[in-house]
């Protein structure tokens, strides 16, 4: 005869359904960036310390594409600009190959065009060399990562958490696919990056704009709470958003008519648009900018998102009465 004894310390005992609330959904989730770090820190202060860490990455490497580049370019003027006969036969090599390969032959300008000390597209630095095309193509897919890994349980997540997430992948799968092709061949790669530059643009805005209606852009929206204080200075979410995401504005502003005055001059001077704008100009530090800001202000606002705790409002379920039912019932039944 088998006889069951009850042990001392059942009632001490934890089951594994201890930790599960009623939804069924384990409320201290692991989560994937908690994994990786080990427990340690904040998921939501960790993805935002690691956007910002990889947002340095890109504006370093992006100033050694752009000044790689453009050295291209002063390589070629300071031998086109040598006397003929005078060059040696290593500056011939450095004329073909920087001149008649790349000037001439890839970028479609003249060699002339290099003489101005200044900076060079970003787009043209990232096409042209092997290893920033990669990064470009890289580096995309690899924040397209960082997104989708949410350091919040999907059962915290807020609703428009998930939406506002769907326009920033897709805008970052456009920035990787334009780098897949040449900016040199046709227009398709100007398309593709004004696309997702557009998506950037508008997914990132902190709120709805003064004069336009409370329940537009609420997708965006986020409350009010103070990120840190510097010599007694409070500098609160919306504030910091509103200046990032209105000077990103202001630098697409100034780029783009730059672009289209550029466009105008060439076709004034008969010069062939396909050219446009170009080769070289100060004004191309505002792309900079522009693009530097747009990256930053995707995790930001991600990561403003996330960081907002979400608490979803329940309702206790009533039955209705049953005769009420039973006349609603009917009422269907006769206007069918």
């Amino acid at each position: 005869m088998i006889t069951y004894r009850l042990m001392n310390d059942k009632k001490n005992r934890k089951s594994r359904f201890d930790d599960y609330d009623e939804k069924g959904v384990q409320e201290n989730s692991v989560n994937w960036w908690s994994l990786i770090f080990c427990g340690y820190g904040r998921g939501e202060e960790l993805q935002l310390e690691i956007w910002a860490l990889l947002w340095v990455v890109l504006v370093i490497l992006s100033i050694i594409a752009v000044n790689e580049t453009g050295r291209i370019c002063d390589d070629c003027w300071e031998v086109f600009n040598l006397p003929n006969g005078t060059r040696t036969e290593a500056q011939l090599k450095t004329m073909h190959d920087t001149c008649q390969e790349i000037v001439i032959n890839l970028w479609h300008h003249n060699s002339t065009e290099c003489e101005d000390q200044q900076a060079v597209l970003l787009s043209r630095a990232f096409t042209t060399l092997g290893w920033a095309r990669g990064f470009a193509i890289g580096y995309s897919l690899l924040s397209i990562m960082f997104i989708a890994m949410t350091p919040v349980p999907l059962h915290r997540q807020r609703p428009l958490q998930i939406f506002i997430k769907i326009p920033l992948v897709i805008a970052l799968l456009i920035f990787s696919s334009a780098f897949e092709v040449s900016m040199f061949d046709g227009h398709a790669h100007g398309v593709l990056i004004g696309m997702a530059s557009i998506l950037g643009v508008l997914f990132t805005i902190p709120g709805p704009l003064p004069f336009l209606p409370a329940n537009c852009c609420k997708a965006c929206y986020r409350h009010d709470k103070m990120l840190c204080r510097v010599l007694g200075v409070k500098f609160k979410l919306r504030a910091v958003w509103w200046f990032l995401w209105s000077f990103m504005v202001i630098s697409c502003i100034i780029f783009v008519g730059f672009w289209l005055d550029s466009y105008a001059e060439f076709e004034r001077n008969g010069w062939n648009t396909a050219r446009a704008p170009k080769l070289r100009s100060g004004f191309y530090w505002f792309e900079y900018l522009f693009f530097w800001t747009m990256y930053l202000l995707v995790g930001y606002a991600i990561g403003a998102e996330e960081a907002t705790p979400y608490r979803e409002e329940t309702r206790e379920f009533v039955a209705p009465i049953a005769k009420v039912a039973f006349r609603r019932r009917k009422e269907r039944e006769f206007n069918l």
